[in-house]
């Protein structure tokens, strides 16, 4: 007989699902009722393994459940974004998003600790944060550099990670179900077009989001104007009336840019190059070498020859800089 256990919204959604192929080998280990993890629980809710509670149910199959000792909810969800981001098969994506939350869970934290350090109380009375709205979004520093080192990159890839992942979550507040559709890759969008494409006008998103053949979110271009100032025949001129026209523009102005950082595209290769081990690994232990074509051997071996020629040549290039 299964144990029942409770399921919190803010936990469910920092549980980034599991790939089809993982998910598939843990429901056979649940079925031949093999060994399996235990389930972290926080007060009786479930903070890691809510696919393998889903599965157990399923097969009516008590999990063993392992209950995490935090005073605070808040130290329950750091806890859970380190746990999430020591996953090998996470996209740039989730893994930013899930800084991000780590980030505003560590702030938390860090402000509550000063309140009570200074008496300070009353900062958290319910009448002072009746809504998002009042709440304050002091940056700290000093988490930034701490996850900065611990993710070894540069402060300012963290400060991106945390503006990208709240235009994240305000994409979600506005259209529910967005974000979970990005973080597992049926929706692409880019770090740089979120400000763009949350100026977009709500009905213009609207049919984007529920067009079926939208894999990639792309900010409206501004419309433009022929370049010759000639009105074509048959247009609205031709009857004197002029009817005007709603055209979407992107917003421009003086934007702050934001401070350099020189590890941004070393960090965007180690990322990539974390998928590729992974894809690498899998293939060498699932695919049946023996049954492929010699085609297929030969296509594989020149990739990896021609990509085994690349990192030795960026290796050369980083030991004769530590060298210098």
């Amino acid at each position: 007989m299964y144990r029942i256990l409770l399921e919190d919204k803010t936990f469910r959604e920092l549980n980034i699902p599991l790939p089809l192929s993982d998910r598939k080998e843990l429901e056979k280990k649940v079925r031949k009722y093999a060994q399996l993890p235990p389930i972290i629980t926080w007060k009786g809710y479930i903070l890691t393994g809510y696919e393998l509670y889903e599965l157990c149910r399923r097969c009516g199959r008590s999990p063993l459940v392992k209950e995490m000792d935090c005073q605070r909810k808040q130290e329950a969800v750091a806890w859970l974004c380190q746990r999430q981001l020591a996953r090998e098969d996470l996209g740039w994506i989730p893994r930013a998003w899930l800084i991000y939350r780590l980030y505003e869970a560590l702030r938390e934290i860090a402000q509550r600790e000063k309140a009570k350090d200074d008496f300070q109380y009353r900062q958290f009375s319910p009448s002072l944060y009746a809504s998002d709205a009042e709440k304050p979004l002091m940056e700290n520093v000093d988490i930034l550099n701490r996850l900065g080192a611990d993710f070894q990159c540069h402060r300012e890839t963290i400060r991106r990670y945390v503006r990208f992942g709240r235009q994240l979550d305000c994409l979600e507040e506005k259209f529910p179900g967005t974000r979970s559709r990005i973080l597992s890759g049926k929706l692409d969008v880019s770090m740089a077009c979120m400000y763009s494409i949350l100026k977009m006008p709500e009905d213009d998103l609207k049919k984007m989001l529920e067009d079926a053949h939208c894999t990639r979110l792309v900010p409206a271009l501004p419309a433009s104007v022929p370049a010759s100032g000639k009105k074509e025949a048959g247009s609205e001129s031709e009857n004197n009336e002029a009817k005007p026209k709603v055209v979407f523009r992107l917003e421009t102005g003086i934007k702050q840019m934001p401070e350099y950082d020189p590890d941004a595209e070393l960090n965007g290769l180690a990322y990539t190059i974390g998928s590729w081990v992974k894809a690498i690994l899998r293939t060498a232990i699932r695919a049946d070498l023996n049954q492929a074509t010699p085609e297929g051997k030969q296509r594989l071996a020149k990739a990896l020859q021609e990509l085994a020629a690349r990192v030795q040549y960026l290796s050369r290039k980083l030991e004769g800089n530590e060298n210098d």
